[in-house]
């Protein structure tokens, strides 16, 4: 396209941004690909049963949360399942990422606003009640908050969802200077060689351990 990279944005002009979305939905849409890396299709691949929160009114609005079984013996958590296990997603491996309480707080206020009908996947149409798998709908939320910024910053390919992940691991690669495959871990990319060799239970417990108390205790704030 000839557009120079992304805008260098700094983390008081995003928060400008999520302080400025009201909307909870298009909150939780903006907020977790930048908290998690995740990308607009695996936000949205994401079912109930892919999340574990330790919350006792939501556990029984939603009994099905937190079921998944890579995440027993986990709080506070989000499965993100790889490629060839959940259709649509793209990264190569799994990954269990922390839920801080800004995640957790955006998620809270979303879940009790979502239609109440017997679905796995936690983000649902509007209109239809069904799971969306477009990602363009996610990026259109995006483009909408971010037009400001846009067009201040024209020279510069266009935020879309796909900015969080980036802004995800320049964050942990470049500021925080975290060793290479943690980040890695954080992405779902593959890790060294391959991790086949290794029990997915296990590869996913050494690294989530690795990982936990670092990201609660370095991860950015947006609020």
């Amino acid at each position: 396209s000839g557009l120079a990279d992304y805008p260098p944005l700094d983390l008081d002009e995003i928060r400008g941004v999520v302080r400025d979305c009201h909307h909870v939905r298009e909150r939780l849409f903006i907020v977790w690909p930048l908290k998690l890396g995740i990308r607009a299709g695996e936000l949205l691949n994401i079912q109930i049963k892919d999340i574990r929160l330790s919350n006792t009114t939501i556990q029984e609005l939603y009994p099905s949360l937190g079921t998944a079984d890579a995440l027993e013996g986990y709080d506070d958590a989000v499965y993100i399942p790889p490629r060839n296990e959940r259709d649509g997603n793209k990264s190569h491996n799994p990954r269990i990422l922390p839920l801080d309480d800004e995640a957790k707080r955006v998620l809270l206020q979303y879940l009790p606003t979502r239609p109440m009908v017997d679905c796995p996947w936690l983000i649902l149409s509007e209109r239809t009640y069904e799971p969306i798998n477009d990602s363009e709908h996610v990026s259109a939320i995006w483009k909408e908050h971010f037009e400001r910024i846009n067009s201040e910053y024209q020279d510069h390919r266009g935020i879309r969802s796909h900015y969080g992940q980036n802004f995800f691991t320049n964050f942990w690669k470049i500021q925080e200077n975290v060793p290479r495959e943690l980040v890695q871990y954080m992405r779902g990319d593959k890790i060294g060689n391959s991790t086949s060799s290794e029990a997915i239970d296990e590869y996913l417990t050494a690294y989530y351990t690795d990982i936990r108390e670092l990201y609660i205790d370095r991860i950015f704030k947006l609020g």
